[in-house]
């Protein structure tokens, strides 16, 4: 009886898996439609002009220090890859939140860990895209892609580097070694954006504080030389941003700045209204499914003893809160520092940073009530309702997404088709100013970015084809 059960649990994780990954397979999919979109014609125009690093010095000296948002971007638009990143950032961003799901499996000893690894790994990545601003220009489009999904996988890896590090050796001193990677992993994250900048160097410090205030003994020392060496390398990196000398040439074309006590005003309220806001603004969903399939998962398969379950009776409550405070501190290092930079909310794409905490979080939740009602005579019940709550989560939430994905196929591989050709048109003439049919789908209309067809004066789009003018003929 005990060995049937098991089976169908394991039968209900491989599903629960499979459903999972479906929506970021499918976007990985979509992702070889993907070409070049406003900005993108700008960072490989000046690439070519002044080649990969010529760039990055350029664009650091009169613009921004991103210095690896902009060699990056400069070395996808050198070799026409547009195509290739949601498709390499989806294929990342999936083995490094499976990297460090299985080291939190592990920490926990639960069972079915190859399963538990997929089911959450593949929720943080469906989640954070189904439930963010705009996932298209967030995944699809390169320079939003690149400035703020592509550090947050670097990130990804990192701690899961250093959960590894701390669950192995135990109470042996670190190879210095990890500490070499975690500062070089800092350092790169650190070099997309000051959004994610402050953002790394806040969840180092906390996780600094979490060491000393939550470990003992030499794994204590262990966890405090690795995560303050993360903050020292993630405050160096945001200094590099902070002292480029573009800094200043790119303050003058924003307003006037907000007043320091309006910006803190600003980040309160706004940090207060980010749950609700992205629950009923974006996709309630992506946040309910966290929830249920945590729950799930802590009912099912975290093994807990005697003294476990005391614990979680008596302060499985006092975790719900203190997670959310961290939650919180996080989004409001990402408002605060949008709204002292640039005197406005993140825009669209970096809202990825944060609703990706959101999930983590909701899933913490989940998993932490599971857990918690874990009990002999009423498991059977508790499973049953979990059960029926996990199928209307998948089958709202993921398979939902994946069909809402795949309605997009025929209408992006239409712009692809219909880019290529323009491409083609572009490149081959030698008319100085050229004139070309409009597109019937532009995916800069899904990402919202400003297209092309809107605005034939932009500056890169002539100069990227080496064209005085490009003006567009409406179909």
């Amino acid at each position: 009886m005990a060995q049937s059960a098991m089976i169908r649990q394991r039968i209900g994780l491989i599903l629960t898996a499979v459903v999972i990954l479906l929506p970021s397979l499918m976007l990985i999919y979509l992702g070889q439609f993907n070409r070049a979109m406003a900005d993108d014609y700008c960072f490989t125009f000046d690439a070519r002009r002044l080649g990969l690093f010529g760039a990055v010095d350029n664009f650091y000296r009169v613009w921004s220090g991103t210095y690896s948002s902009t060699f990056f971007q400069s070395l996808v638009g050198l070799n026409e890859a547009w195509s290739l990143v949601p498709i390499i950032l989806s294929v990342l961003w999936l083995i490094a939140a499976m990297t460090l799901a299985y080291q939190v499996a592990k920490i926990l000893n639960t069972r079915e860990t190859p399963w538990v690894t997929l089911i959450i790994g593949g929720l943080i990545v469906y989640a954070a895209n189904d439930g963010t601003a705009n996932v298209f220009q967030s995944l699809f489009w390169t320079s939003g892609a690149i400035t703020y999904t592509a550090p947050l996988i670097v990130l990804t890896f990192n701690i899961a580097l250093c959960l590894y590090a701390l669950r192995t050796f135990g109470n042996r001193p670190l190879s210095p070694a990890y500490f070499a990677l975690v500062a070089g992993g800092c350092m790169w994250a650190g070099g997309y954006s000051p959004l994610f900048a402050v953002f790394q160097v806040t969840l180092f410090t906390l996780l600094t504080l979490g060491s000393v205030i939550g470990l003992r003994g030499q794994i204590r020392r262990n966890a405090l030389a690795l995560f303050a060496t993360g903050f020292i390398f993630a405050l160096t990196a945001l200094i590099i941003l902070l002292i480029a000398p573009g800094n200043s040439v790119r303050r003058s074309y924003f307003e006037d700045p907000l007043p320091f006590g309006q910006v803190i005003s600003n980040t309160i309220l706004s940090t207060i209204g980010f749950v609700p806001t992205m629950i009923l603004l974006f996709s309630a969903i992506a946040v309910i499914t966290p929830l249920i399939i945590g729950v799930f998962l802590g009912l099912t398969t975290q093994p807990l003893d005697l003294n476990q379950r005391i614990f979680l009776r008596q302060h499985g409550t006092k975790l719900l809160p203190l997670t959310l405070l961290l939650l919180l501190i996080l989004v409001a290092a990402c408002f605060f520092t949008a709204l002292y930079s640039i005197w406005t909310l993140p825009p669209a794409r970096a809202y990825i940073i944060p609703q990706t905490m959101l999930v983590i979080t909701s899933f913490t939740w989940g998993y932490i009530m599971g857990a918690s009602l874990q009990r002999p005579r009423w498991s059977p019940i508790f499973r049953g309702i979990g059960v029926m709550l996990l199928i209307g989560g998948l089958v709202f939430g993921p398979i939902a997404t994946t069909l809402e994905y795949a309605r997009l196929i025929p209408l992006f591989s239409t712009f692809a088709r219909e880019w290529d050709q323009r491409d083609q048109q572009l490149t081959h003439s030698d008319d100085p100013a050229v004139s070309v049919s409009a597109f019937t789908v532009d995916l800069a209309d899904y990402a919202g970015l400003e297209a092309v067809d809107d605005d034939s004066t932009i500056y890169c789009y002539p100069r990227f084809y080496d064209k005085d003018t490009i003006t567009i003929l409406q179909r």
